[in-house]
C-alpha cells in the first residue's frame, strides 16, 4: 500500500479543487453502469505508478505529480484506466479473478466508456509521454496517411484559382476525399480494436466561446466530417478549469481541421487589420466593426464552400453513366449518413450531458461597411496548402 499524501498546508485548497474535478469524471465514467458504485479517490505520493486502484480499500489513487505537471486529457486516460480495473472488480468477479488484469473484459470496459486506446496500455513510465501524440491518433506523416494528406493540400491549393468552376470543382474534390476516407477506419487506426474516431484539444483564445468560434467549428463540422464541442481543462497553477475547444472525428479529418482551425483564425485577425483602416475613414470602429467584418467573412467563405458542393454534385451528374453510376452514388451518399450518425452516436456517448451553444449578434447591422468588405474577402479567400512550423507568415502548428 502507498504512504498517504503529505501536502502542505497551504496546497490543501489545490488538492481539494482535483479531487472535485476527479470526482466529478469518477462520476461520469461509473455514470455507463447503473450497477456501479463509486470508489474513494485520493491523492497520494506514488513513486511507481500515475494511480492505482487499491481493491481491498476500495481507493482510485491518482500520483500527486499530476497536480502539477499535467492538463486534464491525461488525468482523464489515467483515471478512466483505474476506473476500468475498478469496474471489473465490481462488475465481473469471475473476470476478474480468472483474467490478466488487462484482458478482455478490462478491454471491453475501456471502449465501453469511450476511454483512448493510448491508456490502455499496462503499464506507463513515469518520466515517459503522459499524452497520445497530436492528433490523437495515427501520426500525418503515417506512409499510408501522408498521400493522401498531399493530394487533400493540392486540391485545396487549387480552390483559389482564379477560374470559378476549377476552384469550386477543388474544394469540392478535397471534400469528397476526407469523406471516403472517413468511411475506412481500416485505413486510419494502427491498433486492432482502436476506436475509429479519435478527440483533439484546441486551445480557445480568449477562453471565451464566441460567435467567431462558433462560425468557423461550423465549418469544420459541415465540411471536415467533424464534430467539435466547448469543453475545458485542468490549470495545474490554480487547480482551476480553463474553457477549451475539443473535435472529435476520425484521424485523417482531424488533422486538416486542425489546419483548418489555424488558418482562419489567422486569416480572419489578417485581413481584418488589412481593412481596418479603410473602416475607420468610414466611421466603423471598435469591437463592433471588427465582428461584422469576421462573422460576415466566416458566413461568406461558407457558403462558397456549400456552392462548390452544388456544383460538384451538378458536375457529377452530368457526367454520370447509367443506372449504376446513380445507384453507387445513392450507396455513398448512405455510407456517410451512416457515418455522421456514428459520430453523433459517439459524441453524446463521450458528452451525454452535452447542450448546444447558441451565438447571436447584431454587429453586421452596426457596421455595414465592414460587413460588406467581410462578405467580399470571404468570397475571394481559399485554403492555401500547410507548411511546415509556422512564425509571422502564418499560424504556427500547422500539418506538413
Amino acid at each position: 500500500m502507498e504512504p498517504a499524501s503529505s501536502l502542505p498546508p497551504d496546497r490543501t485548497k489545490i488538492k481539494n479543487s482535483f479531487l472535485r474535478l476527479l470526482q466529478r469524471e469518477h462520476a461520469r465514467l461509473i455514470g455507463r453502469f447503473p450497477a456501479a458504485r463509486p470508489a474513494l479517490l485520493d491523492i497520494r505520493p506514488l513513486e511507481r505508478s500515475w494511480g492505482m486502484w487499491m481493491p481491498d480499500e476500495r481507493v482510485i489513487a491518482i500520483s500527486e505529480r499530476l497536480l502539477d505537471q499535467c492538463r486534464w486529457l491525461p488525468v482523464q486516460g489515467i483515471l478512466g484506466h483505474e476506473t476500468a480495473h475498478q469496474l471489473v472488480h465490481d462488475l465481473y468477479p469471475l473476470s476478474s479473478a480468472h483474467e490478466p488484469p488487462h484482458g478482455p473484459t478490462f478491454l471491453r470496459i475501456c471502449r465501453t466508456i469511450h476511454l483512448d486506446p493510448f491508456y490502455w496500455r499496462a503499464s506507463m513510465n513515469l518520466d515517459g509521454r503522459l499524452e497520445p501524440p497530436c492528433p490523437l491518433g495515427p501520426d500525418p506523416e503515417d506512409e499510408e496517411l501522408k498521400p493522401v494528406l498531399d493530394k487533400v493540400k493540392k486540391l485545396l491549393a487549387l480552390a483559389g484559382s482564379d477560374n470559378t468552376n476549377e476552384s469550386a470543382l477543388a474544394l469540392s474534390a478535397a471534400e469528397r476525399i476526407l469523406a471516403r476516407y472517413s468511411i475506412d477506419p481500416e485505413k486510419l487506426t494502427r491498433t486492432p480494436g482502436d476506436e475509429p474516431f479519435r478527440r483533439l484539444r484546441l486551445p480557445l483564445p480568449g477562453g471565451r466561446a464566441t460567435l467567431r468560434h462558433t462560425l468557423v467549428l461550423n465549418i469544420l463540422t459541415e465540411f471536415f466530417g467533424l464534430a467539435a464541442v466547448f469543453t475545458w481543462n485542468y490549470d495545474p497553477s490554480t487547480a482551476g478549469e480553463n474553457r477549451e475547444i475539443e473535435l472529435l472525428g476520425r484521424p485523417m479529418n482531424l488533422a486538416m481541421g486542425e489546419y483548418v482551425w489555424a488558418f482562419l483564425n489567422e486569416r480572419c485577425e489578417t485581413l481584418w487589420q488589412a481593412y481596418r483602416p479603410e473602416a475607420w475613414k468610414l466611421g466603423e470602429k471598435g469591437i463592433g466593426a471588427k465582428n461584422a467584418f469576421i462573422h460576415s467573412l466566416l458566413r461568406a467563405f461558407a457558403s462558397k464552400m456549400r456552392d462548390a458542393r452544388v456544383k460538384d454534385s451538378e458536375e457529377a451528374g452530368r457526367t454520370a453513366a447509367g443506372a449504376s453510376a446513380g445507384a453507387s452514388a445513392g450507396a455513398r451518399r448512405g455510407e456517410l449518413a451512416e457515418t455522421d450518425n456514428s459520430l453523433d452516436e459517439y459524441v453524446k456517448a463521450v458528452y451525454p450531458f452535452m447542450r448546444r451553444t447558441w451565438h447571436r449578434s447584431s454587429a453586421v447591422a452596426g457596421s455595414p461597411n465592414a460587413a460588406g468588405a467581410g462578405t467580399k474577402a470571404g468570397r475571394e479567400l481559399s485554403i492555401r496548402p500547410p507548411v511546415r512550423g509556422g512564425g509571422a507568415s502564418g499560424p504556427a502548428g500547422l500539418i506538413g
